[in-house]
């Protein structure tokens, strides 16, 4: 202690540190007798004859760290430069890895958005998350590729059963049509001008006005009525062509 002289042979007044010595040796913070609060490490020391003194050397917080804070400086910028030299790294590998797997799963994307049917992404056996991405873009297209060729083929089926009804109508000199109430529009088959004698937008025009004077008022009741319930309905009835036949 500086100046111990002035110290020796005085008492100890912190009770807690005399209340230390009893279990052995150790440390403490406690205040000298002097009131400044120390870091204690204290110890018996036993003589040849079996007389025990106490030994305990104090030094403050503020000495005992003085050089902890540049220490603990030097260590944090050491840190800090090796985290900034892994994140480098890490931004090289993953523009290098990561940016160009996306890259090209953007461009497998993009190719079977443009009907590249066959297109898959390559993926290894084993893989991480962005691998089983791109697994399951492949499912997708495996799927709707399925699905894609099926539509084929029932189009297929459907525009050969409408190839041959077509043929059926003709023979039998009919006309197949359907009417958008909402629109008032006409869709039929190509034969309506050979049978009635109008266009498609003729007829949509012309209306009832086609039908013969002494059947539009039961086909003209007959519809209103099914529009009115939205149900079907049969009518047969006669028509005045263009050229009064």
């Amino acid at each position: 202690v500086p100046e111990g002289e002035q110290w020796t042979g005085k008492r100890q007044t912190d009770v807690s540190l005399q209340e230390l010595y009893k279990r052995g040796q150790g440390e403490v913070e406690a205040k000298g007798v002097d009131g400044v609060t120390r870091l204690y490490a204290f110890t018996p020391i036993v003589g040849p004859n079996g007389a025990q003194v106490w030994l305990s050397v104090g030094r403050t917080p503020e000495a005992i760290f003085a050089g902890v804070g540049p220490a603990v400086t030097r260590d944090l910028l050491g840190i800090g430069a090796v985290l900034l030299a892994a994140l480098a790294a890490f931004w090289v590998g993953s523009d290098w890895l990561l940016l160009r797997r996306i890259d090209r799963l953007a461009k497998v994307s993009t190719q079977f958005a443009g009907e590249d049917w066959q297109v898959r992404v390559p993926v290894p056996a084993k893989g991480d998350e962005l691998d089983h991405l791109g697994l399951t873009f492949n499912h997708m297209a495996d799927t709707l590729l399925r699905r894609r060729t099926e539509q084929q083929r029932v189009q297929a089926v459907l525009q050969e059963r409408e190839r041959h009804l077509y043929l059926a109508l003709q023979a039998a000199r009919m006309v197949a049509w359907t009417w958008d109430i909402v629109e008032n529009r006409i869709h039929t088959t190509d034969n309506l001008p050979d049978i009635y004698g109008v266009t498609e937008v003729e007829y949509a025009e012309q209306g009832f006005s086609m039908v013969h004077p002494d059947d539009l008022p039961r086909h003209q009741a007959t519809v209103n009525q099914a529009l009115h319930n939205l149900t079907s309905y049969r009518s047969e009835f006669r028509i005045v062509r263009p050229t009064g036949e």
